[in-house]
Parts: C-alpha cells; sequence; structure tokens
C-alpha cells in the first residue's frame, strides 16, 4: 500500500511538470529579445564592470579592461562631479541657515556628502629622503614642480597635516617639473644638491618661499643661508648632477599616468590636483580607520595638560570645553562632559593619556587628541598698530574695524632658515636698510605703516623674499609704523614672524635662525 502511495505521488508530480510546460505561452521573437535585454541589464547592475562591451572574434572584451587604461582620468571625472555637488550643496545649505537665522538657536548642520572612491596604485620602494618617522603607517607621495603656483600653496596645507597626524605620517617628495616650466628642472636639481648635505626640506622650504624668483644667484643664496659648500653646490646645479634621478621621477609618473601637479598619493591613494589639509585628511583618516588606528577627533576640546603614572588609573588628564571654556581634569575611563549644540549629550569616553595625547572612544570611533603646542601656531594680528608704540602717546586710540582689518590664523606662505652670522653681518648696517621704508600714503588712526622700495637688487631684502611696494605689518606681533619699528629688534631672535601686505593681499614669513 505504502509503494502504490509514493508512485502515485510521483505520477501526479510529473503530470504537474507536464502541464505546466505545456501551458507556458509562447513568446514572440521580440519579447524573448526584451527578456534577454532585460537579464543582461540585471547582470550589469549586480556587477558592472564584468559586461562585455565589445567581441572581436567572439573573444569578448570587459568594461574592466578598458577602464583599467583610464583609470585616472575616470576618477577625475568623478572628482569634478564631487566638486560641482559640494559647491551646489555649500550654497544650498548657506541659504538654508540664512533663512534660520531669525530663530533663537543656530540650525544643526551636518554634511554626509563624501569625495569619491580613490585608486590604489602601487609605488616602488625608493631611496628618496623622507620627512617624517620612516615607520610612520601612512606614507605620502607627492608629485610637485617648484614653479607651480599650486604646488607652492600647497605647502601650508603640508605643515598643518605634519601638526594634525605627527608620527603617523611621513612624506616623499617626486620631481615633476611642467613641460611649460622654464625653470623646474633647474630648481629640482638645486634641491637634489642640497639633499646630499641633508638639507632638502630646508632648501625646498626656501624654493616655495619665492617661486618667481629661480634662478642660479638665488640658488646659491639660499644654499649660504644653510651653510652649504659653495663650490661643490655650484659645481652640483652648473652641470645638472641629478638629472638622471629627475629623468627617473619623470618615467615614473608616465607610468602612473600622472599629468598636471600636485599630486599626492595616501598610501598609494591617487588624490586629485591641490586640495586642503581637510581634504587630504578625508583619505588619511580612511586608512588610519581601515588599519583600526585613532583619528584626530574633531570634537570642541583642547587638550591642555597630561600627567602619565604607573598604574594608569592614576594617570589624568585636563581637557577644555571650547564652547564654554571650562577646563576639567578626567582620568582613565571617565566620560566626558560634553553636549552637542542641538543640546544633545555626546557619547564620549577617555579610553587612554599619553603623554602628549589622549584617545578617545566617540560613539564607537577612535579618536586621539594632541597634547597643545606653541609651535606652528596660526599668527593673529593684534587691533592696533599703535599698541607697542611708547614713543607717541597721541596714536595709542583702537582703530575702528573699517580701518584695520583683523587678520587671524593666517597660515605660513613662507617658511626659511637664515644663518644667524649673516644676519649679524647685515644688521651693523641697520641704518642704511632703514632707509628702504617709506611711510604709505593712508593713515590709520593717525599712523603711517611703512614699505619698502628700492629693494629688488638688495641682497638682504631678496633673502628675506621680500619684494619692493611690500608693507610690513609686524615683526613678532609688534606693528611696524612710522613711530616704532621692531623689525630690527625681532631679527635678533631665533625665530621671527613677518606679517607683510602685497598688492593687498596678507602674507607671512616665518624664519628660524642657525649659526
Amino acid at each position: 500500500m505504502q509503494r502504490s502511495t509514493l508512485n502515485l505521488s510521483l505520477i501526479l508530480a510529473l503530470l504537474l511538470v507536464a502541464c505546466s510546460d505545456s501551458e507556458q505561452p509562447q513568446l514572440s521573437s521580440t519579447e524573448l529579445n526584451e527578456r534577454k535585454v532585460s537579464k543582461q541589464l540585471d547582470i550589469d547592475s549586480g556587477n558592472r564592470h564584468q559586461q562585455i562591451v565589445a567581441t572581436i572574434d567572439n573573444e569578448p572584451v570587459l568594461m574592466t579592461q578598458i577602464d583599467s587604461s583610464i583609470q585616472l582620468k575616470l576618477f577625475d571625472l568623478e572628482w569634478h562631479k564631487y566638486q560641482l555637488r559640494k559647491a551646489a550643496l555649500e550654497t544650498a545649505v548657506a541659504s538654508k541657515v540664512e533663512q534660520q537665522l531669525t530663530k533663537s538657536t543656530a540650525p544643526h548642520v551636518e554634511i554626509l556628502l563624501t569625495p569619491p572612491a580613490a585608486p590604489r596604485f602601487f609605488l616602488p620602494d625608493t631611496d628618496k629622503p623622507i620627512k617624517g618617522d620612516p615607520d610612520a603607517v601612512v606614507k605620502l607621495s607627492l608629485f610637485c614642480s617648484f614653479q607651480s603656483s599650486h604646488c607652492a600653496r600647497l605647502q601650508p596645507e603640508l605643515r598643518t597635516l605634519e601638526t594634525r597626524y605627527g608620527e603617523l605620517i611621513n612624506l616623499v617628495f617626486y620631481d615633476l617639473p611642467q613641460t611649460f616650466h622654464r625653470y623646474g628642472k633647474a630648481a629640482a636639481n638645486a634641491n637634489l644638491c642640497a639633499a646630499e648635505s641633508g638639507s632638502q626640506w630646508a632648501y625646498q622650504e626656501a624654493l616655495y618661499s619665492n617661486i618667481n624668483q629661480l634662478n642660479r644667484e638665488r640658488y646659491l643664496i639660499i644654499a649660504n643661508q644653510l651653510g652649504l659648500d659653495s663650490k661643490s653646490f655650484s659645481q652640483c646645479i652648473d652641470h645638472n648632477q641629478y638629472q638622471d634621478k629627475l629623468d627617473s621621477d619623470q618615467e615614473l609618473a608616465q607610468r602612473l599616468g600622472l599629468g598636471n601637479v600636485p599630486v599626492l598619493f595616501v598610501n598609494g591613494l591617487y588624490t586629485k590636483g591641490a586640495n586642503t589639509a581637510d581634504g587630504y585628511g578625508y583619505y588619511i583618516n580612511q586608512e588610519l580607520i581601515r588599519l583600526g588606528l585613532p583619528i584626530p577627533t574633531t570634537l570642541p576640546l583642547r587638550l591642555v595638560s597630561t600627567s602619565v603614572k604607573d598604574p594608569t588609573e592614576d594617570s589624568r588628564a585636563k581637557l577644555q570645553d571650547l564652547n564654554n571654556q571650562t577646563l576639567t581634569e578626567y582620568k582613565h575611563g571617565d566620560g566626558l562632559n560634553l553636549v552637542s549644540r542641538r543640546g544633545v549629550n555626546l557619547d564620549v569616553t577617555l579610553t587612554a593619556i599619553e603623554s602628549q595625547r589622549v584617545l578617545l572612544n566617540n560613539n564607537g570611533q577612535k579618536e586621539f587628541l594632541r597634547l597643545s603646542q606653541g609651535q606652528d601656531k596660526p599668527a593673529t594680528v593684534s587691533m592696533t598698530p599703535a599698541s607697542n608704540s611708547s614713543r607717541d602717546s597721541s596714536v595709542s586710540r583702537e582703530p575702528s574695524s573699517a580701518q584695520v582689518q583683523r587678520i587671524e590664523q593666517l597660515p605660513t606662505t613662507a617658511k626659511m632658515q637664515l644663518s644667524r652670522n649673516w644676519l649679524s653681518k647685515h644688521l651693523q648696517n641697520k641704518q642704511q636698510l632703514a632707509q628702504h621704508f617709506q611711510a604709505t600714503e593712508h593713515q590709520i588712526e593717525g599712523v603711517h605703516l611703512l614699505k619698502l622700495t628700492d629693494i629688488d637688487r638688495n641682497e638682504f631684502y631678496k633673502t628675506l623674499g621680500l619684494q619692493s611696494g611690500d608693507v610690513v605689518l609686524q615683526a613678532n606681533n609688534q606693528w611696524v609704523h612710522e613711530g616704532s619699528n621692531p623689525l630690527w629688534d625681532a631679527l635678533g631672535q631665533n625665530e621671527i614672524t613677518l606679517l607683510v601686505m602685497r598688492e593687498g593681499l596678507p602674507l607671512r614669513f616665518d624664519y628660524k635662525t642657525k649659526q
């Protein structure tokens, strides 16, 4: 009985299958083609890169084969789309925020638009000098030209990255002078000549401080400031001693498919053109996260001090909330008393205290906060040019905001090393040098600022990177004007910062002196 039941079940199943096949409607050729196209679209959407874009003697040509040959150009297109969307988004957000300015509380804005995923390239090992920790987990590879204005403007952003990430990043420089850069190769060779004495990075900073003065005279001036042997250096630049290394960098750039500069690789990730520190920081953070390491926090906090003890439970860290300026001391494992702009308590825990930083858990994201340091601070200009004058009490009034624009957090435009012996020698002729200062026509609260005249052939001012027509605003945070010129006292110190107005634009020059 059981066997007959099984046979009957089998027969019924076969009959159902037969009926199903016989009742299937017949499809026209058009409908069959539509189904094929639909099926192809489904395949493409699931794995577009496997799409067959052509056949040659029945051999398929895949999308991946085509894309690999134009990888950078495709990314450049995606980057351009991102930039357009970013600009449109900023306009839209600004409009929305402006509409809500009448409200008692500022609107909460969270930008979710992210840059496109960058292609990763393999860069061969090199014996080039490394700036930073050789064992850094994130390696930056920069292709640039010394005659490129984009590369020159990139230098403050790179310094910001060095301060922000410290030992986590290092930098290798590749020379890629453009074909239209007449002096690019000679400047690159001069920099490699300086590298013989381990002065590549200081020499590079000096070159970028004035890319409009790339000539033999200036190469020798910089070498003299760095204490390089003048005879061997002159021979090196006159014989283009490192042309082979320049050719090698050029060949590598061609193999990678590079064109314009700057190009910065972040652990091999290609980043498009000139960018800000935050723009590059996005890709650096992605690499740190991929490696399971903390990233710099963006929380409104400042690490004031740390006290590291054994056991770790006894360690303490003092943090300042930048929203309300309160100082609080925390220990390992403490939750931070932070509130968002919307009044929501933030889930932030102090997970470790180190000598130079603390580690945080910000809602599951590992982050770090470095100890506040005095170096590399942006310059802040005081409101009054007469605040340091003791010679004329009549010019001590506060000028209005319309008369003196407050310049805050001005990034370093030029960074150079100066020879203390050279400075001392020239400062003996201080009175003669001072004759190049003339009062400007316009007054600010009764005070004439000072501008430099007829200095384009003067070795002293040329070495400092100054030009005729420059208005020297401040020297080490002291205003320069007709009643007081603190430049000469500032040049006697080991670190000098000059704020200069050139053709309506504020510039900052940082110098360090060395014997």
